[in-house]
């Protein structure tokens, strides 16, 4: 499948036919002289997710819309960071499906697939899957992180900001903190280093509205 972001009302693709053989002769070889054509009016598109974020631990009821879906549970397919997203109901602008549990950490993927129609275009659009800082899950049952301690934020975790941390120490984000934006928070430590990483406080689309300390 293909990932589309922008493109075009049709484009034309050549198509290239490998034959796995020890023995190729030119007497069994068949060249193709046509086309295989990528259509915006034969392809499903997402224009909208929600909600864009939600538990590892999966049992979100996440909703996708679009245009030009295939209608009924069984045309359709959805993985969410190569998890299948259980799907309840599909209309042809609509989606509802239910995450399940990410065991390990990698980056934020979303694919639908037709069974009619192949790959829809995602736009851009991802589901995170997001840990609160708050919860002891998120720290591997442990308590969350104490005064002086340090943190590290590995590459493919994400952690929702929902409480203001004690000081810490050295806070390392090599993956994603984001802030929730529900009530003035702080954060405090000696060292904050994001190390290809990515701390969110607010976007251009979705400011933050309330108080950010840092």
């Amino acid at each position: 499948g293909i990932e589309l972001t922008t493109f075009t009302d049709v484009a034309a693709c050549p198509i290239k036919v490998e034959v796995d053989a020890d023995d190729v002769s030119e007497s069994n070889v068949v060249v193709a002289n046509q086309t295989f054509e990528y259509s915006t009016a034969d392809t499903p598109t997402i224009t909208g997710l929600s909600p864009t974020m939600g538990s590892a631990a999966g049992g979100t009821f996440l909703t996708i819309s679009g245009v030009d879906f295939t209608a009924g549970p069984t045309s359709v397919s959805v993985a969410v960071d190569g998890i299948t997203c259980v799907v309840s109901t599909a209309t042809t602008t609509q989606i509802v499906c239910v995450t399940g549990a990410r065991p390990s950490h990698t980056e934020p993927s979303l694919m639908v697939r037709f069974s009619d129609k192949g790959d829809a275009a995602t736009m851009g659009h991802t589901f995170l899957y997001i840990d609160r800082w708050s919860a002891v899950t998120t720290w591997g049952g442990e308590a969350p992180p104490q005064e002086g301690e340090s943190v590290i934020i590995p590459f493919g975790q994400n952690i929702l900001l929902d409480v203001s941390p004690p000081y810490l120490q050295l806070i390392v984000i090599e993956g994603r903190l984001v802030w929730e934006d529900e009530r003035d928070l702080a954060i405090k430590a000696e060292y904050i280093l994001i190390r290809n990483g990515t701390m969110t406080v607010g976007t251009e689309a979705e400011p933050f509205h309330h108080k950010a300390h840092i």
